[in-house]
């Protein structure tokens, strides 16, 4: 059989499409979250104290340095004026991300079942099944990667793990229905 470079473009196209729907698709359901939808650029003044700075909306963090006792006196610190915004922002996002974990993992598993389960009476639903098997594997790898950060440091190797138990599965199920095709057209031509 000669080697046919329409059937890698195919295969290749498939899956780089199916995964940049799953992510259009995503993004249709829960838009990205940006910074300023949940603290405003503001510019203030110097803020000298932790009074002053929670009357704005802050939080005061004193510095980690000893001071001479003659000028305990001084608030010695600063006023992150963003740091609860910036805490419902991070919440904000890492539940997205959470999101896309489960939504293109769940649109990986369903594209792998259809491109294994895709008839093979047409050599180019091979190739289109193929295509979603490598998409669907895609948006899983990169669903992960989204999330991966906020993962347990128990369900980062359970996750990595059953990733790869899914492209060693993949591999051997594709691999094996290839060998008996190949089986059956000798048997064919001998007989």
């Amino acid at each position: 059989m000669a080697f046919d470079i329409r059937k890698i473009f195919v295969i290749l196209a498939v899956a780089i499409l199916f995964t940049l729907f799953s992510f259009a698709l995503f993004e249709a359901f829960y838009p990205n979250i940006e910074w300023n939808d949940y603290c405003e650029d503001k510019f203030y003044q110097s803020i000298n104290g932790s009074g002053e700075c929670e009357a704005y909306g802050g939080k005061w963090t004193n510095y980690d340095v000893r001071v001479p006792v003659e000028k305990q006196s001084i608030e010695n610190g600063y006023c992150d004026i963003n740091y609860y915004c910036n805490e419902d922002y991070d919440e904000a996002r890492d539940q997205r991300y959470y999101y896309g974990f489960i939504f293109l993992s769940i649109l990986g598993a369903i594209a792998i079942v259809l491109g294994i389960n895709l008839p093979l009476t047409n050599p180019i639903n091979e190739w289109i099944g193929t295509g979603f098997m490598l998409g669907g594997l895609f948006n899983i790898f990169l669903g992960t990667a989204m999330y991966y950060q906020d993962l347990s440091r128990y369900m980062k190797p359970i996750v990595l793990f059953l990733e790869l138990a899914l492209v060693i599965f993949l591999t051997y199920k594709k691999l094996g229905e290839e060998k008996e095709r190949k089986k059956k057209k000798k048997k064919f031509f001998f007989f």
